[in-house]
């Protein structure tokens, strides 16, 4: 498999990070994405997002403590044709960030 070439890098809260994992696994089941998720340790997990058998991008969350600063997001260049696909996927995430935890998203 060849590995995607674009990377997003998504910073949550540690306690956080099981939540989003769980609601990106979701969101790809039910648009009918195929990913490899790697899960480095606690604190970063990766998810090879693919499209139509082809490499989309990286999405890795990574756990941080915010509280000296705002959550952060990454963004590599990515080609015109991705990027429709890849905003989906981040509006979802950034969407469930700003959710309280008890709602479903």
């Amino acid at each position: 498999m060849t590995l995607p070439s674009h990377t997003v890098t998504l910073h949550v809260p540690e306690r956080q990070l099981p939540v989003f994992c769980t609601r990106l696994t979701t969101y790809l089941l039910q648009h009918h994405y195929a990913f490899l998720q790697t899960c480095h340790d606690v604190t970063q997990n990766d998810f090879d997002i693919l499209h139509q058998q082809h490499p989309l991008l990286r999405l890795t969350l990574r756990s941080a403590d915010l509280s000296d600063s705002p959550p952060g997001l990454s963004l590599s260049a990515l080609p015109p044709t991705l990027a429709a696909e890849a905003v989906a996927i981040l509006q979802h995430l950034l969407q469930a960030r700003s959710a309280p935890e008890d709602t479903v998203v």
